[in-house]
């Protein structure tokens, strides 16, 4: 059987797993499937990071002499919060159905409240 949505082309496996999650529980616009295609591009990136990191040093010594952290660490962490925010520019509903942002807004004015009666 084929899928609504067939991945793309050259994705590695957790990132082919991430789009036929996502995909065959959802409708997806156009504009969101492009989204997820950069998501799961990033999962795959992050992937060949985070596999040299493995066995790259966790610090190295700076231009001044000083010990700083190995380069790939950064970027790991740049790449990783880009695949946090696609994921949340998809906004997709989480297993109660409720929407991530919707969520985070019924938190936030729970914790306002919380601290207004402390207050």
């Amino acid at each position: 059987m084929a899928t609504k949505y067939p991945a793309p082309a050259g994705l590695g496996e957790r990132a082919e797993l991430l789009w036929h999650d996502i995909t065959e529980r959802w409708d997806l616009r156009v504009d969101e499937l492009i989204v997820l295609e950069s998501a799961c591009r990033e999962v795959d990136l992050i992937d060949r990071m985070a596999a040299h990191q493995e066995s790259a040093d966790l610090i190295t010594v700076g231009s001044q002499k000083q010990l700083v952290a190995g380069p790939m660490l950064g970027e790991l962490r740049a790449h990783r919060a880009l695949l946090a925010a696609h994921m949340k520019q998809l906004n997709l509903p989480d297993e109660d159905g409720r929407k991530a942002n919707k969520v985070s807004e019924t938190q936030r004015a729970n914790a306002n409240a919380r601290w207004k009666r402390a207050g």
